[in-house]
């Protein structure tokens, strides 16, 4: 399968080799976000070496490196695997390290070899050099000055994943899979409830033992999985976290700190509404074991059928909290979006706001979104209106609604009048964020 999404990323990695001298870049990211296939890809066509450390213990994988490398002696140490990088070929090649982690944990001392000769001796040799390494393993070679982080894909290309499934369905795989394309590819049936009953329900279920090592790697702190489960049984505020996970606040800002840098949980901050924070799970693998995980297990024995059966409702609860996230997501994409969040206060909340600016002009889009069975009404349009009356020092606001089920005739035909300055935004509209809307901020 060729490689979805990943040209700007590709564009980035290339400039970084923008330059005559040795230089380099640590590629990071979370397990399965698909780190090997695109450094694959990235060296296709280039002058370039591979190395994939293959073994159990240290001397293993450096037997392996030496022989990818025609090393032909014995080696002990990283530095003699490095010292082959300094033969200078007068054609620039490209060293590209996967799984640098695997290297660091087994082979005394290679962390610091391997900074000492980015640090003193790569500038001087024409080479380009590409370390990946899993998110949240070795912080020093994750904080190096050249970073560049694999995020997970957006749905407008994960939903390419699963060319056979219906609009719907792509959605719930994101729900659960969250763009992270190891566990999309999992799920490959040809609905998403045969993917959730058969790749997800089943005792030797990949997504559930994979994502649990994710979660798993937050440690040696067990407390970063405690404040994992107080943020997944709804506890949001810093003073919910920390009194539901039996720490103190200073404590729950430090492993929160870890747990955003990693990329596990973010920070909402409200968009000129309350000045308390909250915090929520951003990985959708880690939210969906936490919150779902415990009831599959407990009914393993039984077949897949009857276990998807039992957890229906809880299920649809998860894709309704996701598809607010996919709302948000779809919102931020929109051109001229300087900035996307929610808000609320003491009183109301909003689930979605977001600034444009366009042209110099600044406008804003409130939105609403509802995973329901029922279509959308007037009632929700107007219910929105009135919670914008709560929100200050805001102009030229639109208005932008979703529904799972779509809309009533009535809501449609408001809807069409541009002076009303509403969207209405249905499931098969989701992977078009940066083509629809444009007339309507236009008019704002």
């Amino acid at each position: 399968m060729n490689l979805i999404g990943r040209d700007a990323d590709l564009g980035s990695l290339a400039r970084s080799d923008a330059t005559g001298t040795g230089t380099y870049c640590v590629v990071t990211g979370r397990r399965g976000v698909g780190k090997t296939a695109f450094l694959h890809t990235f060296g296709a066509g280039r002058n370039c070496v591979f190395l994939t450390p293959i073994g159990a213990n240290g001397p293993e994988i450096l037997k392996s490196l030496a022989e990818a490398l025609d090393i032909g002696h014995e080696v002990d140490n990283l530095g003699e695997i490095v010292a082959a990088f300094k033969n200078d070929p007068k054609v620039r090649t490209t060293y590209i390290i996967d799984d640098l982690q695997e290297i660091l944990r087994t082979v005394d001392g290679s962390e610091e070899t391997l900074i000492g000769f980015i640090e003193n001796e790569l500038r001087n040799l024409n080479i380009f050099l590409v370390l990946s390494i899993r998110r949240g393993t070795f912080p020093r070679i994750e904080n190096l000055d050249s970073v560049m982080v694999l995020n997970p894909l957006r749905y407008r290309f994960a939903r390419l994943l699963h060319p056979d499934m219906t609009e719907e369905d792509r959605m719930k795989m994101y729900f659960i899979a969250g763009g992270i394309p190891a566990y999309h590819l999992g799920l490959d049936m040809d609905t998403a409830k045969e993917s959730v009953t058969y790749k997800i329900c089943d005792s030797q279920s990949f997504f559930l033992s994979d994502t649990e090592c994710e979660i798993r790697s937050c440690r040696p702190d067990d407390t970063a999985v405690t404040v994992l489960g107080s943020i997944a049984s709804g506890c949001r505020s810093l003073k919910d976290i920390a009194y539901s996970s039996n720490i103190s606040e200073p404590a729950a800002i430090k492993v929160l700190k870890s747990l955003i840098d990693r990329g596990t949980v973010s920070r909402d901050d409200s968009i000129g509404g309350s000045k308390q924070a909250r915090y929520h799970i951003c990985d959708p693998p880690v939210l969906f074991f936490l919150t779902m995980a415990a009831g599959i297990r407990a009914l393993w024995g039984h077949e897949p059928e009857y276990i998807y059966s039992k957890l229906k409702d809880q299920l649809n609860e998860f894709y309704s909290v996701r598809f607010d996230e996919l709302c948000l997501e779809y919102t931020s994409e929109m051109d001229g979006c300087v900035e996307c969040g929610r808000w609320w206060n003491k009183d109301s909340e909003i689930q979605i706001i977001a600034r444009y600016v366009r042209a110099g002009q600044e406008s804003f889009l409130l939105g609403d979104s509802k995973y329901k069975n029922k279509k959308a009404g007037m009632k929700r349009l107007e219910d929105l209106q009135e919670r914008r009356e709560s929100v200050r020092d805001i102009a030229n606001v639109g208005y932008i609604l979703f529904s799972r089920m779509g809309f009533t005739d009535e809501l449609i035909a408001y809807s069409r009048d541009p002076s009303h300055r509403v969207e209405l935004v249905a499931p098969e509209d989701m992977h078009r964020s940066r083509e629809l809307l444009k007339d309507s901020l236009d008019t704002v």
